[in-house]
Formats: C-alpha cells, structure tokens, sequence
C-alpha cells in the first residue's frame, strides 16, 4: 500500500472517482479507516475503499468489493479529488475551460440557474445542481414575482446544495446569460464572495465540445455550512429607489427593452402598464452580451460612462429583478462597485395600487 492512512473527514461533498464520474464518500461503522462510495442516485455502496494519503491534492482509495462494484469505472487503486487545495476564483466570469478543469474539484460547485420550463434544464454541465428562480430561490408568499426569499431560507438552499463559506460557486444557464447572474447575486446576498458566472452559459459549454448529462441530485451530498454575514443591503426595497431617484443620489438604471422602458411595447404581465420611472436611465440587458457572452470591459465602460462615472452609485432594476442582475454584473465589470438590484423592480413600482408615477419616451 502506498502511502500512510488518512482521516478523510473532509470528503463530504461531490467528489470524483476514475473517469469524471461524481460520487459521495461517507465512512462506515469502521469508522475513518474504511469509507464506502455511492455513485449519484444510487441507494446501495458501489464499493467500500481504504484511503491513504496521496502525494497531492487527492487522497488514494484501495478498493474492496462491494454489492455494485461494476459500478466502478475501474479496480484497484482509485483517486477521489476532494479539493485539498482550494478554489479561489477572485473573479466574476469563468469560461467554459476553466470550468472543465476545475469542476471536479470538492471545492467547487455548479449551479444551473433555471427560470420557465425546467425541463429544458435537466441536462447540462456534469454535477451542477438546479437552482430554480421559480422555485425555492424565490419567495413564493411574495405575491411580486422572483423576490428573494427570506434569508435564512436562502442560505439553507445553499447549503442544500453543498454550499459552504469557502465553496467555489459557479452559475451557469441555458440561454446564455439571463438567469445565472441572478443566482449569482442571491449568493453575494447571503454573504459569499467566492462566486462566477460561466461566461455564455451552456451554450458556451457545448460549443466548446464539453459534454451533458443530467443534473445532480442534491440528496446525495452532505449539507455545506454557511457563516457569512448576509449582505441584505444588496438589494434595495420601492423606498430607498424614491428616495435616490428624488434626491439624485444614485443612478436608478433600467435593464428591460428600450421599448418596454419607453412605453412603446407592452409588458409581459396582463394587466402591466409599459414605462419607466421617472428619472431612471435605461441600458437593455441584451446590449451588454451582444454575442452571447459579457461585453469586455472597456465595452461595458462606454455603455456605463453615459449614465455615470465608476466611483458613482448604481441601482438596476428590471421587469422582476432577474435581468437587473446581469447589468449588476455588467457594471461591477466595467468597474463599478457601489452597486445594488432593486428587487421588487417594475413589477412592484407599476403594480396597480402602488400609486407610483410612471414616465414614458426616453
């Protein structure tokens, strides 16, 4: 046997054996000196391994048989990668290539960020969880739509998701950078920082030849735990926008079209007046990833530079606060960094019996 046994308490998240496949490792009635290894969804222990230390961010299993070992990719001496050394992104963008090479590491994560029709979502990056903004990432007793939920609802889904104070957080989704920045926020907003968005999405991911499959079940990893201080100021409620918008002391940026913001085209919602607020400057989602992808940054600078200078202060609203969120991460981007998302956006300030005053034209 190579190597010297190791405790192995630290494998309690996702983790990877042989080829690429993902795996839970808890230890047995033996205690730390034997460990058995569930491939996901599967209730029965593919095959029961003895870690010994490795010579690098790995620890090294033996494998003893188990019920399901065909399960096994392969016999013998095993590898689980379980992050030894952490994941720090110290930035808001990854591409799909930094994701292929850092995926599998038990320090990192993967959120599909899903809106509409979940089915189109149940395949995408291997080991990504689903987060569904019409789901538990939502306030569903909030009759505005997409407001984020309590916080302490919000970190428990998280955790449920193996998310920890050092995890490595990235988001993804399938329409390229719509719904993921939202996710991303609502992590800033429990109080994580080591977060990012896979840069195109999952379009991104597939034109760049990496493979789907379906996604994770978050039952079969153990619950992170998070400490961080939330950072609620993130968002801001109908109020605080009155205030800036009346004294002039933040830029109140819209993210829709520049016909819904204008009056011209409808809104989605039956019943929604089209318009903006008063005062309030528009920057369309869309024209800050133009190619699928975010904008470089001195791009999204002069989109910036027309409503503000950088050291400024910025709140983005949208139809339901989801888009707002990628002008968010749009601005940071350009180097913004006093900036906030009006959660309640045009769906709470237009909403009849809000009595707010609407502005239409540019």
């Amino acid at each position: 046997m190579v190597g010297e046994p190791v405790t192995c308490a630290a494998i309690s998240r996702p983790v990877v054996v042989g080829a690429g496949r993902r795996w839970r490792a808890v230890p047995t009635a033996a205690g730390a000196a034997v460990w058995k290894v569930f491939s996901r969804g599967a209730a029965e222990a593919a095959a029961f391994f003895r870690p010994v230390a490795g010579d690098d961010d790995s620890v090294k299993f033996f494998v003893r048989p188990g019920p399901r070992l065909a399960d096994c990719p392969s016999v013998g001496l095993m590898r689980l990668h379980w992050g030894g050394m952490s994941v720090r992104m110290n930035k808001n963008l990854v591409d799909a290539a930094w994701l292929a090479r850092h995926k599998d590491n038990g320090n990192v994560v993967v959120l599909c960020a899903s809106m509409g029709d979940k089915a189109a979502s149940a395949n995408g990056v291997p080991g990504a969880f689903l987060a569904d903004i019409d789901g538990e990432f939502s306030d569903a007793d909030d009759p505005r739509p997409h407001t984020c939920p309590p916080l302490d609802d919000l970190r428990r889904a998280f955790q449920r998701r193996g998310i920890s104070d050092d995890t490595a957080v990235v988001v993804y989704d399938r329409h390229g950078m719509v719904v993921a920045p939202r996710v991303w926020w609502l992590l800033k907003v429990v109080g994580l920082d080591n977060v990012a968005v896979l840069n195109g999405g999952l379009k991104a991911w597939v034109a760049a030849g990496y493979s789907t499959e379906p996604l994770a079940d978050p039952s079969n990893v153990s619950c992170g735990t998070i400490t961080a201080p939330a950072r609620g100021e993130l968002l801001v409620d109908i109020d605080e926008v009155a205030r800036h918008l009346n004294h002039g002391s933040a830029h109140v940026v819209d993210a829709r079209s520049a016909g819904r913001f204008s009056g011209e085209d409808p809104e989605p919602r039956p019943g929604m007046p089209s318009g903006h607020m008063p005062g309030a400057r528009n920057i369309p989602f869309t024209e800050v990833f133009p190619a699928g992808t975010i904008a470089p940054p001195d791009v999204l600078a002069d989109h910036f530079d027309r409503v503000g200078g950088p050291g400024e202060s910025y709140i983005f609203s949208c139809g339901s606060g989801v888009t707002a969120c990628v002008d968010a991460l749009a601005a940071i981007e350009s180097g913004r960094k006093d900036v906030r998302v009006y959660d309640g956006s045009w769906s709470e300030w237009a909403a009849p019996g809000a009595n707010r005053p609407i502005a239409v034209g540019e």
